[in-house]
């Protein structure tokens, strides 16, 4: 097993013993704002509170690549064209957002591209579990600033009722997006496990090939050399070895 693919393989296993750990533990970053309890004291960074954006996420602005930038024209046409195609409640809250509030809406939406960006990446499946998973995201954040709107105690109560069922239907989404990146990440640890398998089986195969092409290499000739146009032309220079030095 030459270095490359041990490097390749032990990054997957790592990839995989992470995704592993996110499954079975609960998030605790400050992405996930509506895991706490609606009634626990706001977070505070440097001693102001870190309010959360319509995205879902907490602001994250003084730590999120890009702080500060818009979107081009194209850009924006590029995400809002993927909202109206795959998100139409979205699409529709964003436009009427980009009417009612500029500000809001300048905000969230490079937030929003940065989400897309990483959502053009994920196979078809891991795509389909993603857009669920950010609707239930969403819907926990619109029942929960109702909560925060609320005045009586009944209608309160009510709308704690709804959160605690948008919280399950989030969590379930977002367990079946990672369940979904978990298969992808075991499928291409066992394909590179094949590949080292075959290499090994091909052992002297290669070690043939690789002696033939040493033994047909010539190092170039040196630029203050004349070039002599009876010899004929250097072979190609074989790949590079693992460490090893040309002879």
């Amino acid at each position: 097993m030459n270095n490359r693919m041990r490097i390749l393989l032990s990054c997957l296993a790592v990839m995989l013993l992470c995704c592993v750990a996110a499954v079975a533990a609960p998030p605790d970053n400050d992405d996930h704002a509506t895991d706490r309890p609606a009634d626990a004291p706001p977070r505070h960074h440097g001693g102001r509170e870190r309010p959360s954006d319509e995205s879902g996420h907490a602001d994250r602005r003084d730590r999120a690549p890009g702080r500060g930038r818009t979107l081009t024209d194209e850009q924006e046409a590029e995400l809002l064209e993927f909202l109206h195609e795959h998100m139409a409640s979205r699409y529709e809250a964003i436009v009427g957002m980009s009417e009612e509030n500029p500000e809001r809406y300048a905000r969230v939406m490079p937030r929003m591209w940065r989400w897309y960006q990483q959502w053009k990446d994920m196979s078809p499946e891991a795509q389909e579990a993603s857009i669920v998973e950010h609707d239930r995201r969403i819907e926990t954040f619109m029942i929960l600033r109702r909560w925060r709107d609320a005045e009586s105690p009944e209608e309160k109560e009510q709308l704690k009722a709804e959160l605690q069922e948008a919280l399950e239907r989030h969590f379930d989404a977002e367990q079946a997006l990672r369940e979904v990146q978990l298969a992808e990440l075991e499928q291409r640890l066992e394909q590179v496990r094949q590949e080292v398998q075959q290499r090994a089986d091909d052992r002297d195969t290669i070690v043939a090939e690789h002696m033939q092409r040493i033994l047909q290499y010539r190092p170039r000739a040196h630029n203050d050399e004349a070039p002599d146009s009876d010899k004929p032309a250097d072979p190609p220079s074989p790949p590079e070895t693992d460490g090893q030095a040309d002879d």
